[in-house]
Parts: structure tokens; sequence; C-alpha cells
């Protein structure tokens, strides 16, 4: 996994691979904007149990944060080894 930092709490919402629903909605004014969903699918393993993991704000060893965008600034972590220390 690729954290953001030390503290970092896996969620695939917040993982590079995961596509979010957009959603439009109209001011008042009428002017349509755009937001972020909920997510809907795994792009990076496009396979039932990866769906489900980010249909469901889960997330697999391969979990990347969005916010960790340099490598310099990666915190890496086995899936298993976070487990231990975040019960």
């Amino acid at each position: 996994m690729i954290l953001c930092n030390k503290s970092c709490y896996p969620c695939c919402d917040f993982c590079i691979y995961v596509q979010h629903e957009t959603i439009e909605v109209k001011d008042k004014n009428g002017i349509i904007n755009y937001i972020r969903g909920g997510p809907l699918h795994c792009t990076r393993y496009n396979d039932k149990e990866h769906n489900d993991l980010a249909f469901n704000c889960s997330f697999c060893n391969e979990f990347h944060c969005n916010l960790a965008e340099w490598p310099e600034f990666w915190y890496l972590i086995n899936l298993e080894d976070w487990k231990e220390n975040n019960p």
C-alpha cells in the first residue's frame, strides 16, 4: 500500500484507482456543477473482488492514497503489517 503518511487510514474513497460517480447539480442560477459521488469500481483491477471493495469503501494491498502525490512522500506498508498495527 502507498499511504500519504504513517497515520493515513486507507479507504478506497481516497484511492487513485477508484472511479467515482459524477453527479450533475444545477444551482439556482441554472449553472450546472459536477460533484464527485460515491465509489463505483476499481479501474486497476476490474474484477468482482476489487469492485466490491471499492463499492463498500474498503481497500486492498494495492491501495494508493490520492494524497501521496510524490514518491519521496510515500509511506509504503504491507496490508498485513498495517492490519497488525490498526486492529
